[in-house]
């Protein structure tokens, strides 16, 4: 599996695991919250009914004049609230507590704990809030404030005025006012899982989803691995038919440049056959005196000049066939070079073809580039070659090619422009496709340019463009810097 691949395999997995996570949390907090709110709900209901449950003792014992004695002193509201609650508690295995206290109880065992003590002080401190509902580790706790009435002041207003019993009986709790806080009534609800059903069911659900996930992860991966599988298959096939459409192009090429080579050559092999000619005559003719020493020596330095000659044509020959077989050596490295050696190169093996055209060179670049030499000369020779069928095709007057290089800061750039009437608008766009040519009455592959293109974007990480021009087309080849070809 290709790097690329793998990364994407994780970043769907981690954005699969991300969602199953939240929507995991989102259950837990929903089903939370609702354990929460019907436990809040189920303490107000307490809350209020312990409260209608004192106020009517408290009316009661207030309206009929009850006099607090040792047996009435337990049917007192606190008294009996607070053995309710114990009743209740004990029936509940003390899961809930239910107390009534204050911070200045008349009976100590309804003295607030620290707890109860902190409530009883932020409900003096706000004087507005009725209620609280606190979720801690250990449990719910639900308070609710106990403010002092009209009622409320016949007993724990000033001493004086109180109910003589209660007056004779407490000596605490006394010179409240309308609205102060008396004490709060308290709802402890330890922390137990109400929802046992709804969080088992969560918990399965979650096992159930968990192994989903495994066998997609599993799935996906094999998915991708497949997919990358095919992908290189693709790749493979496709770099096959790209050689083999590089071969038949060079093939083509071929044929041209043997073409172009049977030209080079008749002028050099016409002068080493005229050469033989003009001393197999010179010695048919006897045009030397060979009887004397001056004759001999007259002979002997026309043979040498003519033999000189002729090593020079030679040369030339083997100088062209050397261009030609390093031409198509097969070179898979890379060497290092200025951008305009390969093109004076290629120039070597076109020049017979381009006699009647000028060839201006304009050369800026200094940067050391690294070249597949052989591919980038076939990619000028077809572009000066195209060139130079197209003067010949229109018969175009003073013929010239311009050559230019020069260096940017990501790149270093040739132009080669023509000034050959440039190129139809409607096929500007197609030249660089495969089997498009405009030369089909020639016999053109129309694989020269594309390969062309295959050659410089895929082999040297550059770009390869047409634009036409006020007299003609101009071809730029763009090849970028090391550390810009690689982010690219």
């Amino acid at each position: 599996m290709k790097k690329i691949h793998k990364l994407q395999f994780i970043s769907l997995i981690i954005i699969l695991f991300g969602a199953l996570s939240y929507k995991t949390y989102e259950q837990y907090i929903n089903i939370h919250n609702t354990q929460k709110l019907l436990i809040l709900n189920n303490s107000e209901s307490l809350a209020t009914f312990i409260e209608a449950f004192r106020s009517t003792y408290q009316d009661r014992f207030i309206q009929n004049h009850i006099e607090i004695t040792d047996k009435t002193m337990k049917l007192l509201p606190v008294q009996t609230i607070s053995e309710i609650s114990q009743r209740f508690s004990s029936s509940v295995n003390g899961d809930i507590i239910i107390r009534t206290v204050s911070d200045r109880p008349r009976n100590p065992d309804n003295m607030a704990n620290d707890f109860e003590l902190e409530m009883i002080k932020f409900y003096k401190k706000t004087k507005t809030l009725e209620s609280q509902f606190v979720e801690k580790e250990d449990g719910y706790y639900y308070t609710k404030a106990l403010y002092i009435t009209p009622l409320c002041m016949k007993c724990h207003g000033k001493r004086e005025d109180a109910i003589p019993s209660i007056r004779d009986k407490y000596e605490e709790a006394y010179d409240y006012k309308v609205g102060d806080v008396r004490g709060l009534i308290s709802i402890e609800i330890k922390q137990k899982e109400y929802f046992s059903g709804l969080y088992d069911d969560l918990k399965e659900n979650l096992m159930i989803t968990i192994l989903m996930f495994l066998i997609l992860s599993v799935f996906i991966y094999l998915l991708i691995r497949k997919i990358s599988s095919m992908e290189d298959e693709h790749i493979q096939k496709n770099k096959k038919q790209q050689e083999l459409l590089f071969e038949q192009s060079r093939m083509a090429q071929m044929g041209e440049l043997i073409s172009m080579i049977a030209h080079q050559w008749r002028q050099p092999l016409g002068a080493i056959a005229a050469t033989s000619l003009d001393l197999n005559l010179k010695l048919e003719l006897e045009s030397f005196d060979i009887q004397t020493q001056e004759g001999r020596d007259e002979a002997r330095d026309y043979f040498l000049s003519s033999l000189k000659n002729i090593d020079a044509l030679v040369q030339n020959l083997t100088i062209t066939i050397d261009d030609f077989r390093n031409f198509y050596k097969p070179n898979k490295q890379k060497q290092q070079s200025l951008l305009h050696v390969p093109m004076q190169k290629a120039y070597t093996i076109l020049k017979s073809t381009l006699s009647n055209v000028e060839i201006i060179e304009k050369y800026d670049s200094k940067e050391i580039l690294e070249l597949h030499e052989n591919e980038f000369m076939q990619v000028l020779i077809n572009i000066v070659k195209n060139a130079n069928d197209n003067f010949i095709l229109k018969s175009t007057q003073n013929a010239s090619i311009t050559i230019s290089t020069w260096d940017t800061q990501v790149s270093s750039i040739m132009s080669i422009c023509d000034n050959g009437g440039g190129i139809d608008p409607l096929i500007l766009a197609k030249i660089f496709d495969p089997y498009f040519s405009t030369k089909s009455e020639k016999n053109g592959t129309g694989l020269g340019l594309y390969m062309s293109k295959i050659i410089i974007q895929e082999h040297h990480q550059g770009k390869l463009s047409a634009q036409n021009t006020s007299d003609g087309v101009c071809f730029t080849i763009e090849l970028f810097k090391k550390d810009v070809a690689n982010a690219n």
